[in-house]
């Protein structure tokens, strides 16, 4: 288990305040997501786990060990078990991919033997045993990050960070190197912690998230609770591409966010989970209720292996029957929330 208290890091040559009062859990086991957007602190944060930045104040505590209590052999011994991948793949050039998985272990004296082996598992691993002896050059980005991964493995780590690991890498390649990551945390009881400035890559692979702002947590908390609950304008920022529930361009320049006038009609946004969204309880405001509708936006995606259903309608009714659907649908287990109001057309 990875745990973080209440970490600060300032880098003083710039002033720049990195982390203020950062405390987070780890679960040992999950793959857990930081995410923010550029200059957020998300790079420090991670860094800071495996003591590559060393926080101004606060601890880091791998399996309830504080690496700052460490002497430098046994810091040293320690980030054996803290793998790491980039963003840009760090691989050196002019060595082989053989090469490249091998370093960490002849680095630390282990047999050769013992290296071809473990190198020739690690390749089958990831992928690539027949790419053993071509050169980074010749190999393409997803190819790339996976010979970063077989090599971050080298050690039999229990721990993978991964700084930006998909950044520079096409859609379908990404998401081949998330399923290889999410492989190998089942295979390998790996801990992963990830940073990304992609909600992708939380929504497709996480199951626990932070959300960083200017150095700070705003929130945390399962990635179900993150798209269906959010609590901050912050977050429902970061997830809002991934759920594409923007209202149209020609609703939004109308859009009030209180009623001003009395023939105005609300705009709400439903949110279904898992088996809800093969229910008709939409359906049922009318059949119901009487209540009348007209849907401006419907979104299915997938978050966790649940499907999450995003709903974006203009509804037509007095105002007791707008109050007893909305109170239906929320008994249902819907999240309901009225986005604004609109002009009875």
């Amino acid at each position: 288990m990875i745990e973080l208290s209440h970490l600060y890091k300032t880098y003083p040559a710039s002033g720049v305040v990195a982390l203020e009062d950062v405390s987070l859990l780890v679960p040992r086991g999950s793959i857990s997501g930081i995410i923010g957007k550029s200059g957020a602190g998300k790079s420090s944060l991670i860094r800071c786990v495996n003591f590559l930045e060393q926080p101004d104040r606060g601890q880091v505590l791998i399996d309830g060990i504080n690496l700052a209590s460490l002497s430098a052999a046994k810091l040293r011994e320690k980030r054996r078990k803290i793998g790491m991948i980039f963003q840009q793949f760090n691989l050196l050039s002019s060595r082989t991919v053989y090469d490249n998985v091998a370093l960490p272990l002849k680095l630390a004296g282990i047999k050769k033997n013992f290296i071809r082996e473990k190198v020739s598992n690690l390749l089958s691993l990831v992928g690539l045993q027949d790419k053993a002896k071509a050169y980074p050059a010749q190999l393409s980005g997803g190819q790339k990050q996976r010979v970063a991964i077989a090599r971050a493995l080298a050690n039999d780590p229990e721990i993978l960070l991964c700084d930006e690991a998909t950044s520079a890498l096409d859609p379908e390649t990404t998401q081949s190197i998330l399923e290889l990551l999410k492989a190998i945390n089942q295979k390998l009881g790996l801990t992963i912690l990830l940073i990304t400035h992609e909600i992708e890559v939380i929504k497709t692979i996480c199951a626990h998230v932070t959300v960083l702002e200017a150095g700070r947590i705003v929130e945390q908390g399962s990635v179900i609770d993150l798209f269906t609950q959010p609590k901050t304008e912050i977050t429902r920022n970061l997830i809002r591409p991934a759920l594409k529930f923007d209202l149209p361009p020609s609703i939004q320049e109308r859009l009030h966010i209180s009623k001003t006038d009395h023939g105005q009609v609300p705009v709400l946004r439903i949110e279904f989970i898992g088996e809800k969204t093969a229910e008709p309880l939409v359906s049922n405001l009318s059949l119901q209720y009487g209540i009348k509708f007209n849907i401006l936006q419907a979104n299915l995606g997938l978050v966790q292996e649940q499907i999450i259903g995003v709903m974006l309608l203009e509804v037509y009714g007095d105002d007791e029957q707008l109050a007893t659907g909305m109170r239906y649908l929320r008994e249902q287990g819907l999240q309901v929330e009225v986005m604004g109001y609109v002009n009875n057309a």
